[in-house]
């Protein structure tokens, strides 16, 4: 295997498992299975309830999965700076 090919792979199963992490964290908010973060639901996770609106793009009060992997995505970037 190249040493480019070989480090690709490595990115993808890094990001692979990221997003496994985000979906398992997700799942374990969403405690009534409704597809979404509610404020109520969302204090269990330090930082989540008060940014909430920040990340809530259509308005709705709760959090999709995609709002709320964009809140993940962001709360990484800002410790890894």
């Amino acid at each position: 295997m190249s040493r480019k090919l070989f480090l690709t792979s490595l990115i993808m199963y890094g990001a692979s498992q990221a997003a496994i992490a985000d979906e398992d964290a997700f799942k374990q908010l969403d405690l009534d299975q409704s597809g979404t973060i509610s404020a109520e639901e969302a204090v269990a996770m330090e930082g989540l309830q008060e940014t909430m609106a920040e990340y809530d793009l259509n308005g709705d009060r709760e959090l999709d999965r995609n709002e709320f992997a964009l809140f993940i995505e962001t709360t990484e970037s800002k410790s890894a700076s």
